[in-house]
């Protein structure tokens, strides 16, 4: 077979697999830092904020903190809204195609660095790669449920996009294209953090293959290792700049330097285990936080590390390519020693890091499929089937979020994230004193120093509390948290609404002013102060109100069928037209907005007064109002369409409207005293 042939075949293997394995992912919605990072997120909405990405914007949502530079990955997400909006497939076929990418350089990089062994190192565990073999371990990477939550969580996208980079940059520099090495890791960069582990892993890979580096002129190896240290002190002091010069929450880390280098000693642990049984698989793994080497299990894990260190260098001379795997893994989780995350084990973190895992698998099974190659190609068929439906009942999870919460609550009880999530379905679902009690569950598991979530949860219990009318209650929980600092904008937002049910609209208009005094441009409170004037008949500042909101949320359908009805009450129709035109773009399936604009333009004689008004009742059959107007408009028409009319008025008369009288006897129906046709 020819070179090309065999690339074919591979390149087609690889995309018809990942297709068949996240295929059912192209339903999954939005979920967890989704909402902040695209849905509510206004910068990747208009092409004009694109520069702030490169000033240290990632997201307009002010609840959330800032401390990420990746202007990159939010042009990614750019260029999926500007062709498929808030659509979640076009997201997932971005992914997935990057994780298929992925794949293809896996395997490349795999055969590229065994078959670039010297004639010294010629020991079975380093000889070249089979093709086969090659082929069934990027198969195996492709489809470990591992990598599923990178693939299918969007957000995760960073981690997707920085393999490609990190992984096209060091085969650049393997085949000596130094100036193509700095481009991709600049990129890399520009995407994520954890691309400054790249010079780290150069580094290894010259420290664990030096007798590669032998025929190459030293002079230019020296040259490029001064410009990507260059490069990386000029990414570190830029972020650094940048991101000092933007406002920024003043939160304290979730733990110290020192707990955090111990945790994830233990997180280090904790992805080889769920690499080799995985299971549980959860968005929110609820790893312990270990504070001192006295705890058994840091103590554990800190010798783990510096053992696997050890081997690093013991085995480096006779078994150089699993020397560099497990320093590629080492290296790549540098990063999460040094930041200090909410969430210290999150499966999509290992994504990377899992290159030298699977290297070292590539190493150690060699001899094995050599010796008993049927045999071993059954059982990792076999192995790579089980993964491929564990991959699609985890995509399943992600097909709504009660289905997503309760599912990462079944995997991990201790959970107080899990538990939150599954309170806030609850609500949204109506299922009050379910909501509530799993807030309360949450807070039995939640550390004492996550202040931000403590103030989430009691802030959603007082809202629980107002959808059941308990107002008293309410009220004495968003106060308490106040009177504690434990408050942000939305906490005067959510009070605001409080007041406004209390009827008490002094109150809420202070509440939702002292919010936007914290944060001008809610567009949740700009919506609550434009629907407050619009109720006392003050169209001027309504309006204002309304457009603002409109500035900094364009996808809130409710704030242009808002914005409609006040242009439609100061007797503005094609304006009033024009806003509950876009709100329809926006929901087309809410049958109010159909009325409007069905009961507009019939004003106007226009006929998408027809389709608007039909839609209407197609949506919400007990419309009567919808149903009357559709009557009014039938006997209208030329010729007028009598039949359709007294359907429609039936109908309407059905539903206990009062159809007028003079018309119906025009239309040839009457109504009798007691409202019933004769």
């Amino acid at each position: 077979m020819t070179l090309a042939k065999h690339n074919l075949l591979v390149v087609s293997l690889f995309s018809f697999f990942c297709l068949f394995l996240y295929f059912n992912s192209l339903r999954g919605i939005f979920i967890f830092d989704d909402a902040h990072s695209i849905v509510t997120n206004l910068y990747i909405k208009d092409i004009r904020h694109i520069p702030m990405f490169f000033k240290g914007y990632y997201t307009s949502d002010p609840d959330i903190p800032i401390g990420m530079f990746r202007p990159l990955l939010l042009l990614t997400f750019s260029f999926n809204y500007l062709f498929s909006g808030l659509q979640p497939m076009g997201y997932h076929i971005i992914n997935i195609l990057l994780h298929f990418l992925n794949g293809i350089l896996f395997y490349y990089l795999l055969g590229f660095l065994f078959s670039g062994q010297t004639n010294s190192q010629k020991e079975n565990l380093t000889q070249g790669l089979p093709v086969a073999l090659g082929i069934l371990i990027s198969l195996l990477f492709l489809a470990h449920p591992l990598n599923t939550e990178a693939v299918t969580y969007i957000s995760s996208r960073s981690d997707l996009l920085v393999y490609f980079l990190i992984l096209s940059a060091f085969i650049c520099y393997l085949k000596r294209r130094f100036w193509a090495t700095l481009l991709l890791y600049a990129l890399a960069l520009l995407t994520k953090e954890t691309a400054l582990v790249l010079p780290i892993l150069i580094t290894a890979h010259i420290f664990t293959l030096h007798e590669n580096e032998k025929n190459n002129p030293r002079i230019r190896i020296f040259l490029f290792f001064i410009s990507i240290i260059g490069l990386s002190a000029l990414y570190w002091s830029m972020r650094h700049v940048i991101l000092s010069a933007i406002p920024k929450w003043n939160i304290p880390p979730p733990q110290g330097p020192w707990p955090n280098i111990l945790t994830q000693s233990g997180v280090t642990l904790y992805y080889l285990r769920l690499f080799l049984w995985p299971h549980p698989l959860t968005a929110h793994h609820n790893f312990p936080i270990l504070r001192s080497l006295s705890d058994p299990r840091a103590a554990l894990s800190i010798s783990a590390i510096l053992f696997l260190i050890v081997l690093v260098f013991a085995l480096r001379k006779k078994y150089p390519i699993i020397s560099f795997g497990l320093g590629w893994y080492l290296i790549c989780l540098i990063p999460k020693f040094y930041a200090s995350l909410n969430i210290v084990a999150s499966e999509h973190h290992f994504y990377l890091p899992s290159f030298g895992i699977y290297l070292i698998i590539a190493a150690l099974g060699k001899n094995l499929f050599l010796k008993f190659r049927r045999k071993f190609m059954i059982s990792t068929i076999g192995v790579i089937c089980i993964f491929s439906v564990l991959v699609w009942f985890r995509n399943y999870e992600y097909k709504d979020e009660y289905t997503f919460w309760r599912s990462a609550l079944r995997s991990d009880p201790s959970s107080p994230v899990a538990h939150y999530n599954v309170g806030m379905v609850y609500m949204n679902m109506g299922l009050y004193p379910e909501a509530e009690r799993m807030l309360k569950k949450s807070l039995a598991y939640v550390p004492k120093n996550a202040t931000k979530f403590l103030k989430d949860v009691r802030e959603n219990t007082a809202t629980i509390y107002r959808l059941q009318g308990k107002y008293e209650e309410a009220l004495a929980l968003f106060l308490n948290n106040i009177g504690l600092g434990f408050y942000n904008f939305g906490t005067y937002q959510n009070l605001g609404v409080l007041y406004q049910e209390m009827e008490d609209d002094e109150n809420a208009e202070e509440a939702w002013r002292k919010g936007l005094s914290l944060n001008p441009k809610s567009s949740g409170i700009l919506y609550n102060l434009a629907k407050l004037y619009a109720r006392k008949k003050d169209f001027l500042r309504a309006k204002e109100y309304f457009r603002q909101a409109i500035d900094v949320n364009p996808d809130f359908f409710a704030l242009y069928f808002g914005l409609g009805n006040v242009l439609e009450e100061e007797g503005n129709i094609d304006a009033a037209i024009k806003a509950y035109e876009r709100a329809a773009g926006l929901k087309p399936n809410f049958h109010s907005i159909h009325y409007r604009l069905g009961t507009l333009y019939a004003q106007k004689s226009s006929p998408r007064a027809l389709w608007h008004l039909k839609e209407t009742v197609r949506l919400n059959s007990n419309f009567a109002e919808a149903h009357n107007n559709l009557a009014v408009l039938y006997s209208s028409m030329e010729p007028p369409q009598m039949k359709l009319s007294r359907e429609h008025a039936e109908k309407a008369l059905a539903l206990g409207y009062k159809v007028n009288e003079d018309f119906l006897k025009i239309i040839g129906l009457e109504e009798n005293k007691d409202g019933e046709e004769k």
